[in-house]
Parts: structure tokens; sequence; C-alpha cells
């Protein structure tokens, strides 16, 4: 498999070259945006990791310009900045998946297995041909019980034979495939010396005649092979990478490239000390401000978890626009933290240190779209930030503190949606409400607490509420979550399956997802799990991390192991937000990864991608597969 990493920072670039080249993916390296662009159109890649901050094209508009051009790769980005609204703004531009920097190399490997094995087709991870099984997991190669040894090319020929049973690869194919840009391209005497080698090692087993030769074409599978492959031999084995190999790596390119870090600190020190005597000069703080983010970004990653905390700290002293009255001040505010930061980079560093980053949402909005706004809410301070957010986006906005308002208002302005705060809302009112929805039929959405109860929930699903939209999000993480309600899709419902032997998560689930297009099945008894699945056809499912005698982990591995039901995306419910729980649900096969308490808009915005995701993969007659 071919990646393309898009990273400009050399040390991030060492070590994920070396991790990802040690479980035999094939890395190609852009250290600017306009670099990886090139690549990305003269290459096919199966995955590329982006970084956001990069120079020349950014990761965002990089993304973007990739669904624009209709370019289908998974994109996991890379990314120093963990807000909520950054990650979306990230997953808006059409990414799959979101990492933050400092990360554990061991959940990143994860992720692009998991991204990977999603973006297939449905089918075994385990490769087959008559007796012969590899295994990309574990990178092994058997022949029936026997174990054989390859180099690292000839495990890659090997694959892609595997991968592409009936196709012919000529010699300049299999070098265009199998060598990153970065390589010198061999001749194609090596590649006849490659061929050779596995021969003679298949013929070890009594298969030298597995790979056919077809004479001024290239090489294939034996057609005869491939008639012999048997369906018990289909059985996805658990086997994996060792995650110490993994932690060794990250450890020796540590070594190699702790001088350019501790370079990275100095020049911090040299800033400081021109900000002490206030010369330092706009180019100067710029830089200075990009130093720490790039420190912010890959201290953690090699076992330095406070280090990045601190960095980040001092990136945010570096505010966007350098302010030459307060350069004294500043300095007397960074110094202590550079300190501390040169002195955490003394100590040894120590990977298990490292947390787990927030919970990513897997969200691929649906294209831009502008929008105008009627706000209603008695809280002015908190209307007034959302008018302004709504401005700055190019977005129409008006404000009205109670109904009364709202309905003179309408009188007036035509909005695309109304957001009502759900406090406004009581029994004794609904006539005047029911009037106000007549007065103006246009999507009505209610904003609520993380807290709100179900009678407030159920009443504002009587007013005709289509969202629930929580009063804590930032005011641009409210427009981007009206949008994507006034974009959902209008196809066909969708079948989504929830397990979980809380009935009261269970009543959440259903509330929440009421005013969208998606039929939602509950299940409490997860020993029923089978029999509601193949009556119900679903199009999701969503299960629940610790259940009694059955656990949402072994639903989950289940389906993996069915070549019908593999393909079907898993979203996990869970309390556990720890990194092994994450690499746990992760190598289970689970797709995505919310933490309980359940926060309304990222359930839906997270099913409304893995659902669009799932009717573009879903197998149309899983019975025939």
């Amino acid at each position: 498999m071919r990646i393309l990493l898009v990273e400009d920072d050399a040390s991030i670039v060492e070590l994920l070259t070396a991790a990802l080249a040690e479980q035999n993916y094939v890395i190609d390296v852009a250290s600017d945006g306009e670099a990886g662009w090139d690549l990305a159109q003269t290459y096919s890649y199966d995955l590329i990791l982006l970084d956001i901050g990069l120079p020349r094209l950014d990761g965002i508009s990089f993304c973007q310009r990739l669904r624009a051009d209709n370019h289908s790769v998974l994109v996991l980005l890379l990314t120093a900045r963990d807000t909520t609204t950054d990650r979306l703004l990230g997953l808006d531009s059409g990414a799959d998946d979101y990492v933050v920097k400092p990360f554990n190399i061991q959940e990143l490997a994860a992720r692009i297995r998991a991204l990977l094995r999603r973006g297939r087709t449905a089918g075994t991870p385990i490769l087959t041909c008559g007796r012969l099984q590899l295994d990309p997991r574990s990178c092994e190669v058997t022949y029936g019980e026997q174990l054989l040894r390859f180099s690292r090319k000839e495990y890659l020929i090997l694959e892609l034979f595997l991968r592409h049973p009936q196709q012919v690869f000529s010699r300049s194919m299999m070098i265009d495939r199998l060598w990153s840009s970065g390589e010198d391209p061999p001749n194609e005497d090596t590649i006849k010396s490659h061929i050779k080698n596995i021969r003679r090692e298949l013929k070890t087993v009594g298969a030298n005649d597995l790979i056919e030769t077809l004479y001024g074409q290239g090489y294939r599978i034996n057609p005869t092979y491939l008639a012999e492959t048997s369906p018990e031999l289909l059985t996805p084995q658990t086997s994996s990478r060792p995650e110490e190999t993994l932690e060794a790596i990250a450890a020796e390119i540590w070594e190699l490239t702790k001088d350019r870090t501790l370079e990275r600190v100095d020049q911090l020190v040299s800033s400081v000390q021109a900000l002490a005597a206030n010369t330092l000069d706009e180019e100067q703080y710029l830089q200075a401000r990009q130093t720490a983010h790039k420190l912010a970004g890959s201290l953690g990653t090699f076992g330095f978890n406070l280090g990045s905390q601190i960095a980040r700290q001092i990136e945010e002293y570096f505010e966007p626009a350098l302010n030459v009255q307060v350069q004294s001040a500043l300095a007397v505010q960074v110094e202590p933290l550079v300190i501390a930061l040169r002195q955490q980079l003394e100590q040894a560093p120590n990977p298990s240190s490292l947390e787990p980053d927030s919970n990513s949402l897997v969200i691929h909005w649906p294209s831009p779209q502008q929008f105008s706004l009627l706000v209603v809410n008695e809280n002015s301070q908190a209307a007034n930030r959302l008018v302004m957010a709504a401005t700055g986006l190019n977005i129409q906005a008006a404000i009205a503190p109670d109904l009364e308002s709202a309905q003179a208002q309408l009188q007036t302005i035509a909005p695309d949606v109304i957001l009502i705060d759900v406090a406004l809302l009581t029994e004794a009112n609904a006539a005047q409400v029911a009037a106000f929805r007549q007065q103006s039929p246009v999507p009505l959405m209610m904003m609520t607490g993380n807290g709100a109860s179900t009678r407030d929930r159920l009443l504002a699903l009587r007013f005709g509420s289509q969202c629930f939209i929580p009063r804590e999000l930032e005011p641009v993480e409210t427009l981007q979550a009206i949008r994507v309600t006034l974009t959902a899709p209008t196809s066909p419902p969708a079948i989504v399956l929830a397990v979980d032997d809380d009935t009261q998560i269970l009543i959440a689930i259903r509330l929440i997802l009421e005013p969208y297009n998606i039929h939602l099945t509950c299940l409490d008894d997860p020993a029923q799990f089978w029999e509601t699945l193949t009556h119900l056809q679903p199009d999701l499912v969503i299960v629940d991390w610790n259940m009694p005698q059955i656990s949402g982990i072994e639903l989950c591995q289940s389906l993996r192991q069915d070549p019908t039901w593999n393909w079907l995306p898993v979203v996990c419910l869970t309390s556990e937000a720890s990194s092994e729980s994450k690499q746990q649900a992760l190598s289970a096969g689970v797709d995505d990864y919310l933490i309980k308490p359940i926060i309304p808009a990222e359930l839906i915005l997270c099913l409304l991608n893995r659902l669009q995701r799932s009717r573009q993969g879903k197998p149309t007659s899983p019975q025939n597969l």
C-alpha cells in the first residue's frame, strides 16, 4: 500500500517514514502543499497523511482541492490545533479522520489500518492463493503451516500480486507502484532478481510455479492456484505488528533528531532575549510562534508530553500580531516557560506518558451553503456573539428576544432557518408557537443545554424542532451544525441499529435522532444482535462498549469476521477515554469512538458522515459476496 506524507516538520517526517516503512507501506514525502499536490496528481495513493499548517498550500485547501477534483483517496489530517472548531473545519474540507499532535505512534498506526480497511471493499483482510496466505497486519507469509521469509521489496511484490490476482504486472509497473518517489528507481534486472528470489522461496514448499511469466507482458498469479483457494483459509487472524517495534523506532528517531529540537529551543531563547530588549521584529516574532507550534506538535510524540503542553503555552503567548509596546512584559511571561521546556528535554523521553488526544470526530460536511437566520433568545450576549460569528461567515442574521418580537421581525425578513432557545417554550404558549410556525414554515431548531431534560426535548419536538443544538457550542460550531441540518440528505431514511443495555441511553439517542432522516431501532439485549441485524439490514450500528455478557467490542469483532457484514460502519459509545481503550477499539474494527456523556451535535454529525460513507460503499447485495 502506498501512502503520501505531506509534512514540513522533519522530525515527524523521519519518525513516520521509519515507522510506516517498518509496517511495509511505501511512503512518498512532500514538505509543502504544492509539492504534495504534484505527487498526488502523478501517483495513485491509498492514503494521504496531511499536515494542516503547510507552507505554499495549507492542508485544508489541499483537501478541498482534492475533493473538488473528485479524488476519493483517504485523507488523515495531522495538526497541532486541538479545538472543536479546528477539527470541524478540517473535516469540513473532506478529510476522513483527524489526529491531533502530539500523537501516540501506535494509535496513529491503528488509525491508518482502520482507515485503509474502511477504504477497501468488503472482504477478508487475509490475502490468499491456494494454501498461500499473506496477513498485511502481521506482515507474515505462510504456505500451509510453514512460514516463508522474504525481503521487504519481495514481500511488497507478492502482496501486489495477491491484491490483484488476475492482473498482469510489467516490471515498469511494479517499479511505479512499489518504489517511492524519493528512492532511486531500480533497473528491470533488479525486478527479475526479486522475482527469482520469491520463486526460490516458494519452491521450498512446492509452489515454484505460483508466479507465472507472460512473455512480452509481465508476471501474474498462476490461475491454477487461484482455483484452489478454499473458504476455510479466509478466517481473519488477530496478529499485529509488535508495539515495542514502534516505540523503539520513536526512541531511535528522537536520538537522531533531538539536536534539531534543541536548536529550536535555542531559537526561542534568542527570541525571548530580543523581546526583553524590545528589538524583536515582526518576521522574528512570527518565526518564534511557528517554532513553538512545531515543538507543541512533535515533542509529545517522542514521549515529552509536558514539553508539548509548555510549547503550546508559549505559542499562545505569541499572539498573531506583534505589539511592540508589550515586548518586555511578554519576555517576563515567556522566559520561565522556555527554561522549563529545556529542563524537560534534559530528561529521558517516556512514550507511555502521552495523554490521549480529544476524541476525533469523523465527519464529512456537506458542501458550503449560505443561509439567513433568525435567532430568538432572551440572552442578548449569547445572541450577539452568534450574530457576530454569522456576519464573519457572510450569513445574514437577526435577533429577537422573545416570540412576540420574532413574529414582528417576520413581517420584514424571510429567514431560511429559525433558532429558538428552548427556555422560551412552555405548554402555555403552544398556540402562539403554532401561529408562529404557520407564519414562517421554515426549519425550526432548538438551542438546549447538554443536560436538557426529556420534557424539554419532547416539547421541542412537538413544536416542530428539526435539531437540538447545545448552548455550550461555540458560535461557529452552532452555525456549522445548522448548516449540516439544512443540507441533510433527503434520500430514503437511513437504517441504524443501536445496541445498549441502558434503556435511558437508547431513549436519549432516539430523541437526538428523531428530527433526522434516520430510522432507529433500539436493542437492549446484545444476545439478540445477529437475529436483529439479519432482519433489519442496517446501514450503521451503534454499540455500547461495556455491556454484560457480550461487549460492544465483541460484537464489532464478530462483524469484522463475517464476510457478509464486515463492511458495516460501527460507532462505539464509551466512557473509556484512555489511549489503550482507543487502540483496543480501533483494532477490533470500530470506525468511530465517541465518549459519554453523549453530545448531540457530535453524535448527529458523526452519524451523517458515516451514513454517507456507508451508502457509498455498501454492497448492493450482501448475499452475493
